[in-house]
């Protein structure tokens, strides 16, 4: 794994970065089980996912985050890797279940 860190540094990677807005009623500790149980990028698509990760915004005085909780963040070897994750199976798959409780969700995508 640290290997694989090694080569994000030295390669450039494309990023797939969603905020997430949740409907009312959603605990932190089912969001995290959501994400560890349901989520699982890199396990359904392990020829596409290089990385992924989620975390829960931290609000601070002033906060700007306008409701949005959390980020996930993915990271892909090329952008054609990136556009097939898009329309991959696993991926409608987590889309679908997110379904009933995403409020709304905004999406990035960039390369570094």
């Amino acid at each position: 794994e640290d290997l694989l860190h090694l080569l994000f540094v030295i390669i450039m990677v494309w990023k797939h970065v969603v905020l997430l807005k949740w409907h009312d009623g959603f605990a932190d500790d089912a969001l995290a089980t959501h994400f560890a149980q349901d989520v699982k990028l890199k396990e359904r698509m392990p020829d596409l996912v290089l990385d992924w990760s989620w975390k829960k915004n931290v609000p601070l005085p002033n906060d700007r985050a306008q409701g949005f909780t959390h980020i996930v963040t993915s990271t892909f070897a090329t952008k054609e890797d990136l556009l097939q994750y898009l329309d991959h199976p696993e991926h409608t798959i987590v889309k679908g279940i997110q379904t009933s409780m995403v409020k709304d969700k905004i999406v990035l995508d960039y390369e570094e």
